[in-house]
């Protein structure tokens, strides 16, 4: 038992004592950020050794494209607790890209029992590259980020299928630039998403000016990550009186990176359109029994797939209520849909608005984890009624009683009494049994807001027609009757030679007749019989 205890005192003895000679290197310099130009650089580093040693400083080689930055391994000797600047060597190979989307970077190592590590960065990298033959004095900045429709947040964050408003800002330049290019690329996850171009014709110098982009977060869903970087840069030309500074090439660039919000569930309706054309999500104005088409895409932009999923569209004035089922749509996919509904006749001047909402397999609503619900609304204007405003019809009273088998004309006076021009055609129904129309003057009406006209009608009466008779002065608006008035007149009977005398004067009269004719006929026979005597 001595002899274990001496031994364990030794050990830990010897353990203490070697732990006090274990070697601890350190980079007492700070952070380095170093040249892209190509050719060779040198740059210094100060280590610091807790005892008495030689280490090897390395880098490893970055590869890209066949092209390399390397650096030259460097051999140090230490003296304990003493600080040494030590000069690392690195070349950069003709042609190597540094990319603007990745800053490159590597890592300076020592060998020994305990190495020590300091990251060095090379200067981050300009979207414009070597554009620039001119270094005008101008700025460019991303100045304004607004998500003018979808679920973001300014510059926040971004969902999927976002329609986000950017505004680039010039600011006062030192010379007047001309046939300006805009463009830009949205990256993420290592890739490029979309990429853009605009332009303008001029920036003063000495001014600002202002261009806006819209980007439309649609393309490559699934190549997003949690973020996304936006690069915008400006390119044009100088325009200046001194040759030394005009017609250059001048680039600035500016970036920005804004989080991506990549929920689990959520699917939303996008795309919308009406009547195949692009829905701007201002108010549609339409008419009374037109066919309207609402179509666009159910998008899935969460990260899991979803079954059992509806889209429903509704409004209850213009009686829509359509249920679209979908059995299944995969995470950043998406499905089309498209319904078709009859605006009703007579509706009233108004806003009537169709909700569009997404539910999931639990009949719940989509939302994602702002509590934004899946819903959107397409406002339909009806800027006209619909309802025919009905005329007055007054009808002027006859001067004599119309008798049958003779001519009657019956004059009306008929008033619009709606806010707007109209144009009415007039006729008349329920006649046909005791007279015939021959005309109307005017046959087509056209009235002004609150203007009288009249109309006149011309009546053939029937011969056996007698007594109380009826017809209808019809109002007639794009093909529908909105007034049928109704007009009474009395008829009287044809008149006759001898209407004094009924029917049993009229027999005594021809007895009277008859006996006169035999009267005159004897007469006359006996004034010949006398004759021949």
């Amino acid at each position: 038992m001595k002899n274990t205890a001496k031994i364990l005192v030794v050990a830990m003895f010897a353990i203490i004592l070697f732990s006090g000679l274990a070697s601890a290197v350190t980079f007492e310099s700070g952070a380095h950020t170093l040249d892209q130009t190509s050719g060779t650089h040198t740059f210094d580093i100060t280590l610091k050794s807790t005892i008495t040693e030689t280490v090897i400083v390395n880098a490893t080689t970055i590869t890209k494209n066949d092209k390399t930055i390397t650096f030259e391994s460097q051999t140090v000797d230490l003296t304990a607790d003493t600080s040494k600047v030590v000069t690392i060597t690195y070349t950069v190979q003709n042609g190597f890209n540094f990319d603007y989307t990745n800053q490159e970077k590597t890592t300076l190592k020592t060998t020994g029992e305990n190495p020590a590590s300091q990251e060095v960065k090379f200067v981050e990298s300009d979207y414009c590259g070597s554009k620039n033959e001119y270094e005008a004095s101008i700025e460019l900045k991303i100045d304004d980020i607004d998500v003018d429709l979808g679920f973001g947040d300014e510059d926040d964050y971004w969902y999927l299928r976002d329609t986000v408003k950017i505004d680039v800002l010039f600011e006062d330049p030192n010379v007047d630039i001309e046939d300006i290019d805009i463009e830009w690329e949205l990256w993420s996850n290592g890739r490029k998403i979309d990429d853009g171009e605009e332009s303008m014709s001029d920036v003063d110098e000495n001014d600002d000016d202002t261009i806006t982009l819209t980007i439309k977060l649609d393309e490559n869903m699934d190549d997003y990550d949690e973020e996304a970087t936006l690069y915008v840069r400006a390119i044009g030309k100088t325009n200046d009186k001194d040759d030394d500074k005009d017609n250059k090439k001048v680039c600035e660039s500016d970036s920005k990176t804004v989080d991506i919000s990549l929920d689990k569930n959520f699917v939303i309706a996008d795309e919308l359109k009406i009547n195949e054309k692009d829905f701007d999500y201002t108010k549609i104005e339409v008419s009374c029994e037109q066919e309207i088409t609402i179509s666009g895409e159910v998008v899935n932009i969460g990260t899991k797939d979803q079954d059992d999923l509806y889209l429903e569209l509704y409004n209850k004035a213009l009686g829509v209520n359509k249920r679209i089922e979908f059995d299944n749509i995969d995470s950043f996919d998406s499905e089309d849909f498209s319904y078709t509904f009859k605006v009703p006749e007579n509706m009233a001047v108004g806003t009537y608005k169709v909700s569009v909402e997404v539910f999931d397999e639990d009949n719940d609503l989509y939302e994602n984890d702002e509590d934004d619900k899946a819903t959107q609304t397409i406002q339909f204007a009806i800027t006209e009624s619909c309802k025919a405003v009905k005329p007055t019809i007054a009808v002027k009273p006859l001067d004599v009683s119309p008798k049958a088998g003779e001519e009657m004309i019956v004059t009306t006076t008929i008033t619009n009494l709606g806010d707007k021009p109209v144009i009415y055609t007039t006729t008349a129904e329920g006649f046909q049994e005791w007279a015939i129309l021959k005309d109307v003057t005017p046959e087509v009406v056209s009235l002004a807001k609150g203007e009288s006209k009249e109309v006149k009608f011309k009546f053939e009466v029937k011969k056996d027609a007698e007594g109380d008779k009826f017809f209808n002065v019809e109002t007639i608006e794009s093909g529908k009757t909105v007034l049928s008035q109704p007009v009474s007149v009395k008829v009287e009977k044809a008149a006759v030679l001898v209407d004094a005398f009924n029917k049993k004067n009229l027999q005594i009269i021809g007895i009277v007749v008859l006996n006169l004719i035999l009267l005159v006929a004897i007469i006359l026979v006996a004034r010949k019989i006398l004759k021949k005597k």
